[in-house]
């Protein structure tokens, strides 16, 4: 399925013109809400689309949102958007239902790949999987290591520093973690993490 429609939930006026005005470029149907409490009323009545949300607003926070929109992401996939983030935050927002999740200040082609690629999810429990482990299985010990220093919140050059290793060799591992898992951006390899077991 693909989404022609793009809500876009957020208190920062800028924010919200700026990039509906990219998405419109490309042939997207917009709509602005600019509270959490806002779209949550009109959400019943939305056709299936995709929805960019802020994590921090005035009033209903993102997440509170999350909460009780409890997504489909076969209908509604929520890409989650924030100033503010750290890896506790994704992590919940992942768990609550979200299907990415993108920093700001985001560039235009971030945010037009998370939409297209927000068409792609199916929703899945996040809960542990024989599945998910075997896509653990093609990784080395050194990949496996690697990728949960990853999904608990190091970056790379911390990453680096832990394990007495260069960065480049950091960035060389962590794509071939993601080519091996199959999984398409952060969000996703946090999912196969949260379903492998790999974090509780």
């Amino acid at each position: 399925m693909t989404f022609n429609s793009i809500y876009i939930v957020d208190d920062d006026e800028l924010v919200c013109i700026s990039t509906e005005a990219v998405l419109k470029a490309e042939g997207y149907n917009t709509t602005i809400f600019s509270s959490g409490e806002a779209f949550l009323t009109a959400a019943a009545g939305l056709a299936p689309g995709c929805v960019l949300l802020d994590i921090k607003m005035k009033g209903m926070s993102g997440l509170e949102v999350l909460k009780q929109l409890k997504p489909d992401p076969r209908h509604m996939p929520v890409i989650m958007m924030s100033g503010h983030g750290n890896i506790s935050t994704a992590l919940q927002a992942i768990r609550l239902g979200a299907v990415d999740f993108i920093e700001k200040p985001f560039t235009f082609d971030t945010v037009l790949e998370a939409v297209q690629s927000s068409a792609d999810h199916r929703a899945a429990p996040l809960r542990p999987s024989p599945g998910a482990n075997d896509m653990l299985a093609e990784l080395s010990e050194r990949e496996r290591e690697i990728m949960l220093l990853l999904v608990r919140g190091d970056q790379n050059k911390m990453v680096a520093r832990k394990l007495g290793i260069s960065h480049r060799t950091v960035e060389v591992h962590r794509a071939r973690i993601m080519h091996k898992t199959g999984a398409k951006n952060f969000a996703e390899l946090m999912k196969i993490a949260i379903k492998s077991g790999l974090l509780e």
